[in-house]
């Protein structure tokens, strides 16, 4: 049986509805809202060495696109050396646009859509050559 682990931030939250196991692929989905790249390896290592195949998504949107790298450089080091054999990938990090709440808008000083979807571009080119 292929144990497959999907795993990340609040986008991968109701995943397990769409995600079912099926015949030899058994299909687990960990959700950690609001974690960042750098903390998901403490939270899943044990569910990694179970794990065959480990599909991550967690959005960077603090960091710059060599930050980013770095992060998801040092998280796919991490989980190689908890399982040599498993299959790892990330998921593409999804363009955004800025939160339309009047409540929830932040100050000027937040990166405009435009610059943040550039950025976005940058780091799933380089996620593609990284896995």
């Amino acid at each position: 049986m292929t144990r497959v682990l999907v795993t990340g931030d609040s986008m991968v939250k109701y995943q397990s509805r769409y995600l079912v196991s099926r015949g030899e692929v058994c299909i687990k989905v960990k959700c950690f809202p609001g974690i960042r790249t750098e903390q998901l390896f403490e939270r899943i290592s044990e569910s990694v060495a179970e794990s065959d195949v480990v599909i991550i998504h967690v959005g960077n949107t603090r960091d710059s696109v060599n930050g980013c790298m770095d992060k998801y450089s040092r998280l796919l080091n991490d989980l190689r050396a908890t399982k040599r054999n498993a299959v790892f990938a990330f998921s593409a990090i999804l363009p955004r646009e800025r939160c339309g709440y009047p409540c929830q808008q932040r100050s000027s000083t937040v990166e405009h859509p435009y610059f943040m979807n550039v950025k976005y571009r940058a780091v799933n080119s380089l996620l593609q050559e990284l896995c």
